[in-house]
């Protein structure tokens, strides 16, 4: 896992201070994607990850919090969102 000792995904984005520029990813908390932006090489903050995938493993494709609680059993005897019933596990 790309984050393992301290949680990057709420820090703000952090274009770092130097010119090598570099294509990176980081978390929006507010929405809970993970989008592309320009770091300059030093500086910053950890919120910063070389791919979508690698940001998406740390902090997750969805708003934080926001995930569905599953319930098992039911009618079917499957999972079931409880937020959302029609949603699929």
């Amino acid at each position: 896992r790309p984050c393992l000792t301290s949680d990057p995904c709420r820090a703000p984005m952090s274009e770092g201070s130097c010119t090598e520029y570099a294509l990176l990813w980081y978390h929006h908390a507010e929405s809970g994607q993970c989008r592309p932006f320009v770091y300059g090489g030093c500086g910053g903050n950890r919120n910063r990850f070389v791919t979508k995938l690698d940001c998406e493993r740390c902090c997750g494709g969805a708003k934080r919090g926001m995930e569905p609680t599953w319930t098992t059993g039911g009618a079917a005897g499957g999972r079931q969102d409880v937020e959302n019933p029609s949603r699929q596990p």
